[in-house]
């Protein structure tokens, strides 16, 4: 199936720069990303996120879980016939293309790229770019937007529907202004049919963009939103919603018995397929005989109902944003609904 990747060309301010490496891209059907450089092409015989985690903590010191997976997306996710949206800024479309080459690494042509010799570049992300894709760019067209359209993640996915508002020229926002939404009072949540965003996830998706908008923000700040959206599906504070039930982040009980798990992370990034964070949660729902799994970031969540089969495939209920809520988003929901849960038990 086909997919379609918002990629930032290059992510420095200096136009010079930016106007170089796209030239470079437009001429030799490319696209590039800094990121991961410094690890090298170990990347490509990588089999699993964790070890990429792993090899990240190895040379940078740290985890770059939020790295980590934009450079796995880009080299093992993204395949021939995917769609490339390049961005500028926030606001602007540079070119659209098809992926005609998986991922590969090429630090030689990444100095090429920049135009200037390795000698006087070190080694290092998002300046010299080592891990490039090939692109048959549709045109040089390009599309600017009167507002914030993209987010400032280096690489990440959007739906077809997204896609397809895009080439028309349509805006739609990854980030939404906070202050467009009026604040409502809290509301136990009636099932809705019409909404896209129902009156009573305003403020929590308010909460959700300021999040996303401070860089600086703990994983901490992430368990706050899913609790929130949990005492919006009528589950209450302190009695059903428990932080910290030793390794688990937040545990939803129902007389006195462990019913959802919650695995929060920090990245935006976050996706069902993120199989490390699956396992590590599935973990803790053996530890507490949970019947539901959740992974989230308190604007994504994933649902997994072990009771639907052996496997993470066959368990898998579905998965959805609430900053780009659908409508049939709507049914899953309302399956996390407190009542709802209860009757399945």
């Amino acid at each position: 199936m086909k997919r379609y990747w918002v990629i930032a060309p290059y992510t420095a301010e200096e136009a010079v720069i930016f106007d170089r490496v796209w030239g470079y891209d437009l001429r030799n059907g490319t696209i590039a990303v800094g990121v991961g450089t410094r690890i090298g092409p170990s990347l490509y015989d990588m089999k699993d996120i964790s070890e990429l985690r792993q090899k990240t903590i190895e040379v940078y010191g740290e985890l770059r879980k939020g790295k980590c997976r934009q450079i796995w997306n880009f080299i093992h996710e993204i395949s021939l016939g995917d769609i490339i949206i390049a961005r500028r800024g926030l606001k602007k479309i540079m070119g659209i293309g098809e992926v005609t080459e998986k991922a590969f690494f090429d630090y030689e042509q990444g100095t090429k790229r920049v135009g200037f010799g390795p000698e006087n570049i070190p080694l290092g992300d998002n300046f010299v770019t080592g891990n490039f894709l090939k692109v048959k760019w549709f045109g040089k067209e390009e599309i600017s937007f009167d507002r914030q359209t993209f987010s400032l993640t280096t690489i990440y996915e959007i739906s077809a529907e997204k896609y397809a508002s895009l080439i028309k020229g349509e805006h739609y926002a990854d980030k939404k202004e906070a202050k467009t939404r009026p604040t409502v009072d809290k509301t136990i949540y009636v099932a809705q049919e019409t909404y896209e965003r129902p009156e009573w996830l305003h403020e929590l998706l308010g909460d959700i963009d300021k999040l996303k908008n401070d860089p600086e923000h703990k994983e901490r700040a992430h368990e706050s939103l899913v609790e929130s959206f949990y005492n919006l599906l009528g589950f209450v504070k302190f009695s059903d919603i428990k932080h910290r039930q030793g390794r688990i982040d937040i545990t939803i009980e129902y007389e006195g018995k462990v019913i959802i798990v919650n695995e929060v992370k920090k990245s935006w990034g976050l996706s069902y397929r993120d199989r490390d964070a699956v396992i590590q949660v599935y973990n803790y729902s053996l530890e507490t005989g949970a019947r539901f799994v959740v992974i989230t970031n308190g604007d994504y969540y994933a649902i997994f109902d072990k009771d639907k089969g052996r496997s993470y495939e066959s368990n898998f209920v579905g998965n959805f944003q609430l900053s780009e809520l659908r409508k049939k988003d709507l049914e899953l929901i309302d399956f996390l609904r407190k009542d709802k849960i209860i009757q399945m038990l």
